[in-house]
């Protein structure tokens, strides 16, 4: 069954899973059965990467169809792109790549990007998505960098770098951010308006990644995660279109980007948010010099 929004599809499924034993964190009780003789299981990577695929129609998903071989693109098509772009491009071997292509995480050092596009406009994403699809090269956004997996920085691929597209701007209660802004230009950009969004911490996250993944902070409990507060969004698909998703175009897939799929239906460009009334806070915060932690939280011991 799938409801059909005005433009991307995205089908509900309904699947049985076949279950054995009891699905814990230890050793299934089904370990010791014959191999041949136990049903295929279906793992729930199949079943969300099944999803995805039917999300966008006959548009094929990057990042959740399987990996396709595929080569670094040569100078000539990078340059192509290059041409393409409002914004810049950095390709492997140009000395800004080392920073560029960098993870947050040091240990993903070791993925290496084809290219960095640093876009700066929709039409720049969208250019971007279609030549990764016509090369058949991993694609990944990045906002605040903030991905410890280093999901990023793709190796060989084409990062979309958004850091570019940070704008914020508040009309009432509304406030419009670039998806490439970081936590601290969004509170500080919001907040001389009087008005205050339920976030994180950290300083340096990016509030795309922050508000794809759901987006919890110490203002949760009262407001609700960072995807709560969505009203609309603009991104663009794989297919390479560029839409606006709310609750009433297109709200499947509006569903969907609000801490369904980690990010992975598309690429948002720019978010709308309902902002709340900035009121005085009171911040307790409590130190434990490690001369008084009880034993259990510095060997794991009973205390």
């Amino acid at each position: 069954m799938s409801a059909t929004g005005s433009g991307a599809e995205l089908a509900v499924m309904s699947v049985n899973l076949p279950l054995h034993g009891t699905l814990t964190g230890r050793r299934r009780q089904d370990e010791a059965m014959d191999p041949r003789s136990r049903p295929a299981l279906m793992t729930r990577r199949t079943v969300l990467s099944a999803g995805a695929m039917l999300t966008l129609g006959s548009a094929s998903l990057i990042g959740c169809s399987p990996v396709l071989p595929h080569e670094v693109p040569a100078g000539a098509r990078w340059e192509e792109l290059r041409r393409s772009l409002s914004g810049a491009l950095v390709v492997r071997g140009d000395a800004a790549m080392d920073e560029s292509g960098r993870a947050f995480n040091p240990l993903f050092d070791v993925n290496h990007p084809g290219a960095v596009a640093f876009c700066a406009s929709d039409q720049d994403v969208a250019r971007c998505v279609e030549f990764a699809t016509s090369a058949r090269l991993p694609i990944a956004a990045r906002s605040g960098g903030h991905s410890y997996a280093g999901y990023c920085v793709p190796n060989d691929g084409l990062v979309v770098d958004l850091a570019r597209m940070a704008a914020v701007s508040v009309t009432g209660t509304r406030a419009v951010v670039g998806a490439g802004a970081r936590l601290i230009d969004v509170y500080a950009g919001i907040a001389g308006a009087g008005r205050m969004l339920a976030g994180g911490s950290c300083p340096t996250v990016g509030i795309a990644g922050l508000t794809l993944g759901g987006g919890v902070g110490v203002l949760t409990r009262r407001f609700g995660l960072t995807c709560d507060q969505l009203i609309s969004a603009r991104v663009v698909t794989a297919d390479g279109k560029i839409r606006v998703v709310s609750a009433d175009t297109e709200p499947d897939l509006f569903w969907a980007i609000r801490g369904a799929g980690g990010g992975n239906f598309c690429i948002a460009t720019e978010l709308v948010f309902e902002t709340a009334a900035s009121t005085d806070l009171t911040v307790f915060t409590l130190d434990y010099g490690a001369g008084r932690c009880p034993p259990s939280c510095i060997d794991g011991s009973p205390s």
